[in-house]
């Protein structure tokens, strides 16, 4: 199913629409990603401060789009969902190799945690 999305997303990309330069593309999910975490918050604002439902199909909708452009970057980048998965629950157990903390959330090796992704890179670019 990841292979096919990304196809699908590859497909919907502003380059692909506008015959952009490649960059756009980025710029495109960077936006989007931005934008549809807003509209994330905007769902609990609502339902925090003016008593709004907070209905789980908007919440779902919204964290869609943002999966769209997150796929988008890493299009651009040549990789896939399952690497950004992978790569990241390997920085999150070099962060807490014995569950969250919050010592380890404040006293974290960040060099370390870094290199979890240059080696990601160094191996998917070989």
């Amino acid at each position: 199913m990841s292979n096919e999305f990304s196809e699908f997303v590859k497909e919907l990309t502003s380059r692909g629409r506008y015959d952009l330069d490649a960059r756009m593309d980025g710029l495109h999910a960077s936006i989007g990603l931005c934008t549809e975490a807003a509209e994330v918050l905007n769902l609990y604002k609502k339902a925090i401060l003016y008593n709004k439902p907070l209905l789980h199909a908007d919440l779902i909708e919204e964290m869609g789009d943002s999966l769209y452009c997150l796929q988008m970057l890493c299009n651009e980048l040549g990789i896939t969902l399952t690497d950004l998965i992978e790569t990241s629950m390997a920085k999150f157990k070099l962060r807490y190799p014995d569950g969250y903390s919050n010592d380890k959330a404040i006293k974290r090796d960040k060099a370390a945690e870094r290199q979890v992704f240059i080696d990601f890179l160094r191996g998917h670019n070989e």
